[in-house]
């Protein structure tokens, strides 16, 4: 359901722009047939090493989290940028600024907060220490050499480590990048 109300939003104020949805369910044409007006992406069909072991090693949070950066490749081996959303996004304004960011950086990636939480009820900096600087339930990318380099690094990271224990100092695909911005600086923090 969230993920339709998110295609309907987005598509109403992007008509030019393809949309999938990526789906980390073993691969079922019923769901296809249900739901003609998604381009469905399987992410058993995403050229993960391993597939099915990774696919157990991890729970479910843990497992929809860690494909991004394998879905990723694979849009951007047919298209020049690839945006990544969380299916409990919902656009009311078009967002074409962010495909023109992307002209000139291999990622766009956006910060949990812009400033810091003195309210006194949330753990406010703490958290994002434990979580990760920023939010990937959003990142851009750009087709490109640091934009390839990114994802292997990446990618790798979430299937050897991309666990949910932030008591170790993971946090399933989205803490990583707050090192990959000292690694990839084509990487582009966007404070809109």
């Amino acid at each position: 359901g969230q993920a339709s109300a998110l295609r309907r939003s987005f598509v109403a104020l992007h008509p030019d722009v393809k949309f999938y949805t990526l789906l980390i369910d073993r691969k079922d044409s019923s769901v296809e047939a249900e739901f003609p007006e998604h381009s469905i992406l399987w992410a058993e069909d995403l050229g993960i090493p391993d597939f099915w072991r990774q696919s157990m090693k991890f729970d479910v949070i843990e497992w929809s989290t860690n494909v991004k950066p394998f879905a990723a490749r694979r849009l951007l081996e047919v298209h020049e940028k690839v945006l990544y959303l969380d299916p409990d996004l919902y656009f009311y304004r078009n967002i074409d600024w962010v495909f023109y960011e992307l002209d000139h950086c291999s990622a766009v990636v956006t910060p949990h907060a812009t400033t810091p939480i003195y309210d006194g009820h949330s753990q406010g900096d703490l958290e994002w220490m434990r979580v990760g600087t920023f939010n990937l339930g959003f990142i851009g990318l750009s087709a490109g050499e640091e934009t390839d380099k990114f994802l292997d690094w990446w990618g790798a990271r979430c299937l050897s480590d991309g666990f949910l224990e932030t008591a170790s100092g993971v946090f399933v695909d989205q803490k990583w990048v707050t090192l990959g911005i000292g690694f990839f600086p084509g990487i582009k923090i966007l404070y809109h």
